[in-house]
């Protein structure tokens, strides 16, 4: 199981009974070259790709024939363009987080409606669209291959593909396809009218084929792994225990957090919130109610830059247990997710704090945030009673407890931080019946915290004093 994911590519083995039998990881680096613009190395990131398959195959030798297939996750909404025949990147890959190209979603606001009703999404210029456009008008090695009919381009899971596979195929999946706001949910196709209106030839664009297919093969160590399913990261991470179930609330928390709650059939939802595909197997789909926070594990990292601290994860701890009257943090980190959808917001700190009480804050905010996203997806399905949450900040004590006691929903947490991975590990096998839960290291039950509600209170004023006078 092959993980990209923003800071850090991983290979993991697994067996059948969800154990992680060995793991791989490598870091890679994150570009933020403006307050809108983040970028990655494609180059560094296919290097990542072939080192942890590299190292998995040394280090298991001859046990690596036991592996019988490979999956691979992705951040869903980057993009990257590359020469069709070659392979050569043509451009960095465009972040999920970068905002670049807001000038054409605002453009095209008119038919905002008539995007939501398609896809399933909010215009915005976190997907991918707005993403290959502006590649489009303003890189000429994009524009010279555009010409020479050599453009390839789509989500970085495509890229990714070109280069593992052996077959070298031009494929995409149906989960990734639909975070570029160019995929028609209700077709399973790229739409004429979306490429129209995002004025992005569809040419380009890669094949797109069910989340469980023969993809082609990868090599590690002495093998030939056929590559059997490609999903997003955040879709992968729901299945983590199994088929979801319908009366709760899954919350992964890294770079940015993302809340979701499952769906069997495809429904419209509050136009507030995404209708997000999660998988598909050609006979079988699931979709979801999503909800996002774009300023998580980078709001984090903006902190810490700012206030000139080094990242100290016990000392973070001991700050959420011990601050009493921490500011208020408005997180606009990489802009406002759901409901909002404001590709710009300023962040700044309301009060006087140290160190301790800012970090402090954008925990808070997060919290927030996700607290938010809760209640709109909640109000929906009276039969939710209780949230799952996983991802790197997820191991923070205060987080955990914070988000129960906003939401008066127990939050249990997994042992298992790999969520990404364990679910695509899941779905890779065809969905087991057997396939057992991660453990549950700790569950917070909601507590009284006045002080913390009136903060989520005074929050939400001076949140909505700043929208209202956008």
């Amino acid at each position: 199981m092959i993980d990209q994911g923003g800071h850090a590519t991983r290979a993991l083995v697994f067996d059948q009974y969800g154990s992680v039998r060995h793991k791989e990881t490598r870091d890679v680096a994150v570009q933020n070259l403006q307050h809108d613009r983040v970028e990655q190395d494609p180059d560094e990131l296919v290097q990542s790709l072939f080192a942890v398959l590299e190292q998995t195959g040394s280090r298991l030798g001859d046990k690596t024939r036991c592996i019988k297939a490979a999956a691979l996750a992705t951040q869903r909404s980057s993009i990257a363009c590359w020469h069709r025949d070659s392979g050569k990147a043509l451009s960095a890959i465009i972040s999920w987080q970068d905002r670049r190209a807001r000038s054409q979603t605002e453009s095209l606001s008119p038919y905002g409606n008539d995007i939501h009703r398609l896809t399933g999404l909010r215009l915005s210029p976190h997907y991918g669209a707005s993403k290959l456009h502006w590649c489009l008008t303003n890189l000429p090695a994009v524009q010279q291959a555009w010409q020479q009919q050599q453009l390839a381009w789509g989500p970085v899971a495509s890229f990714f593909l070109f280069h593992l596979l052996a077959e070298h195929p031009h494929l995409v999946d149906p989960v990734n396809a639909s975070r570029t706001l160019l995929w028609n949910r209700h077709t399973g196709e790229w739409d004429a009218s979306l490429l129209q209106w995002f004025e992005v030839p569809g040419g380009p664009l890669p094949h797109c084929v069910a989340n469980r297919y023969r993809y082609g093969h990868i090599k590690c160590g002495p093998c030939s792994i056929p590559m059997m399913l490609v999903t997003g990261d955040q879709s992968a991470a729901l299945f983590a225990d199994g088929i979801p179930q319908s009366n709760t609330l899954y919350v992964n928390v890294g770079t940015g957090a993302f809340v979701q709650h499952i769906q069997d059939r495809e429904q419209d939802c509050d136009d507030t919130l995404l209708n997000s595909m999660v998988y598909n197997d050609g006979s079988r789909s699931f979709y979801a109610r999503e909800g996002t926070v774009n300023g998580c594990g980078s709001a984090m990292s903006w902190a810490q830059q700012q206030l000139g601290i080094e990242p100290d994860w016990q000392q973070l701890a001991d700050w959420l247990r011990t601050v009493e009257q921490p500011p208020l943090f408005m997180n606009g980190i990489s802009g406002l997710g759901s409901p909002y959808w404001q590709a710009h917001f300023n962040s700044e700190f309301i009060g006087q704090a140290d160190d301790a009480g800012c970090m402090v804050a954008v925990v808070e905010s997060i919290v927030f945030l996700l607290a938010i996203n809760v209640s709109r997806i909640s109000s929906a399905d009276s039969s939710i009673d209780r949230i799952r949450i996983s991802g790197g900040l997820s191991r923070l004590d205060g987080l955990c407890q914070r988000l129960a006691d906003v939401t008066a929903l127990v939050v249990s947490r997994t042992e298992e931080t790999e969520a990404t991975a364990r679910g695509a590990a899941f779905l890779l096998m065809n969905m087991p019946d057997d396939w057992p839960a991660a453990a549950t290291s700790q569950a917070f039950t909601p507590a009284k915290n006045q002080a913390l509600l009136n903060r989520f209170h005074r929050w939400q004023q001076q949140l909505q004093d700043r929208l209202d006078l956008r």
